[in-house]
């Protein structure tokens, strides 16, 4: 009788497999075919291949319109890829930023993709022709079209006081009052003043009737218990033909605030056949487990785990729901149970307590489901002291490695949280995080740049400035403004300037910040190459600025001397 041998798969096996799946249109099975094959190159020299998974996952996640990981995947595929290699990285975001209407960014990327000389195929790209046809850039947006845009900004950044006082004041005879209104509604309802909710959005319901004033209407009625009334606008809500995704998430979600089974049954049934959003999908899946129908709860939490590894949440449903012989009772919203959140951080506080500092056990010990789920649970809502113990902790693992350099390229990934990580992630990692420039990771913290700066020196400012505010440096603004000065003094009117090394080079003379005194890291972090960093510096080095930190301590010196 011969020899038994087990088949292990290995590399070219899930590619192998992903390709099949990608083109037959079934891009979750692709996907997780495309992420074990990833494993291998991970950590590889080889970056060329890796940028090709890459943009692989980021095709798969384009085709399920989930446009945040699409981007993500593109901007780790750009950041891998050699020179000549990065076109599907830089065509990719250009399509991501074309359909979500990001001017800005758009119009970097296809600058970008100009100086590689990617000028031929750009003609041939769909969303951003549609695009700029759609805009005239020698045309200024109006007034309350700016104020709309500041607001909804403002709405994104969680600064909900200061959008609403801003969207107030749009006039009614402006375009953007209706969409205003609009947003208005969507404010007041969140902060339960749904009085004005509904006035609202009936202001924006007379302009034109949309999901999301009909959505702000029904939850508004509902809540000031307007039960006839609230009757009357769900059926109209749930009557209409709703198909894009936007219009299906909020009604998902509506019906899910109102505690209505079956509608998030219909609605999310209709989602997952166009995209598989995590918080709309967790809420049909919880739905269906509350109706005993528990198979169908499974797969749709199996292909959540698939789409969102490191979500907490999405790990301990999938749990409660393959534990399930029942139906459940489980809330949906997709809030945490109480039960088991509790359960899983004492479980990690007792862990953190008998490792004792002892890395080596905590590692063995963070092979643990249960505790993985708890560390990623603080990241996403603890304390920023805990988050900063704890990535100092896991910055080690290689599980939660891959999850701080995905959380510092994420888009979508808070400011606060990415100062947290960043210094913890350039000092720790063996091969830091690399950016494609500042405006991926920084918001618009810029400074004052002097005003008759040429136009690639107040870039260089507002670059190396908005980077020493992401860090969250002290007192970074009193003598920035003094380097700056030194370094046009040094480098005098050179056209050849490399933004990024003047960048770097501000940066680490500031030495505000210990991550970003090291050489290496400055180049690592801004982009810049070696041998253009080293040459600036060099040049900086024969007109040394005096900032005001160095002045006080030569005065603080001399006193000394004196004393003694």
């Amino acid at each position: 009788m011969g020899t038994i041998v087990k088949f292990k798969p290995n590399m070219d096996y899930y590619y192998t497999r992903g390709l099949n799946f990608y083109e037959n249109d079934n891009y979750v099975e692709a996907l997780k075919n495309y992420r074990e094959a990833y494993k291998y190159v991970e950590g590889a020299s080889d970056t060329e291949f890796r940028a090709i998974l890459e943009v692989e996952m980021a095709c798969c996640y384009r085709n399920l319109n989930l446009l945040r990981e699409t981007q993500l995947m593109y901007y780790k595929a750009l950041s891998d890829s050699k020179y000549e290699a990065s076109f599907d990285g830089v065509i990719g975001l250009i399509d991501v930023f074309g359909t979500g209407n990001n001017a800005d960014a758009l119009r970097y990327y296809m600058d970008y993709a100009a100086k590689k000389g990617y000028s031929r195929e750009l003609d041939y790209i769909d969303a951003a022709t549609q695009f700029f046809s759609q805009r005239d850039y020698r045309v200024e947006p109006s007034p309350d079209q700016n104020m709309l845009e500041l607001g909804k900004k403002l709405v994104e950044t969680g600064q909900y006081e200061f959008a609403r006082q801003l969207l107030d004041v749009i006039p009614p005879e402006a375009p953007a009052y209706r969409e205003s209104c609009a947003v208005l509604s969507t404010l007041y309802n969140g902060c339960g003043e749904y009085e004005k909710a509904l006035a609202y959005a009936e202001k924006a319901s007379a302009y034109g009737v949309s999901v999301e004033t009909q959505v702000n209407t029904v939850l508004a009625l509902y809540k000031l218990g307007r039960t006839e009334a609230f009757e009357e606008a769900l059926e109209a809500l749930t009557s209409g033909d709703v198909n894009d995704v936007a219009s299906l998430s909020r009604i998902v979600r509506t019906a899910a605030l109102l505690g209505d089974c079956e509608l998030v049954k219909k609605f999310g049934k209709k989602l997952a056949a166009v995209s598989p959003l995590r918080g709309p999908m967790l809420s049909y899946a919880v739905a269906l487990s509350n109706t005993g129908e528990l198979r169908e709860a499974r797969k749709i939490m199996v292909m959540l785990q698939a789409l969102y590894p490191y979500d907490a949440v999405v790990q301990v449903y999938s749990q409660s729901i393959a534990a399930c012989t029942e139906p459940s009772d489980f809330s949906l919203t997709g809030e945490l149970p109480q039960a088991s959140e509790t359960r899983i951080l004492e479980s990690l506080n007792a862990v953190l307590a008998e490792s004792d500092g002892d890395r080596n056990q905590l590692r063995i010990k963070m092979r643990d489901r249960e505790l993985r789920t708890g560390i990623l649970m603080i990241f996403q809502a603890g304390s920023d002291n805990s988050k900063r113990i704890l990535c100092d902790l896991a910055a080690d693992v290689p599980y939660f490695e891959r999850y701080i350099r995905d959380c510092l390229m994420d888009p979508g990934y808070p400011d606060a949280d990415k100062r947290i990580l960043l210094p913890i992630a350039v000092r720790k990692f063996r091969k830091r995080p690399i950016y494609l420039t500042c405006r991926d990771i920084c918001r618009p913290l810029y400074g004052k740049p002097p005003m008759r700066a040429s136009a690639k020196w107040r870039e260089a400012y507002c670059l190396a400035y908005s980077t020493l505010a992401l860090f969250g440096c002290e007192n970074y603004e009193k003598d920035f403004d003094t380097v700056f000065s030194g370094l046009q003094l040094a480098l005098g009117k050179e056209s050849n300037i490399d933004d990024l090394a003047l960048a770097a080079l501000i940066a680490n003379r500031t030495g505000k910040v210990s991550a970003l005194r090291d050489n290496e890291c400055c180049i690592e972090l801004f982009g810049a190459d070696r041998e253009t960093f080293l040459r600036y510096k060099n040049k900086l080095g024969k007109h040394k600025p005096v900032s005001h930190i160095e002045r006080h301590d030569e005065e603080d010196n001399n006193s000394e001397k004196g004393g003694r």
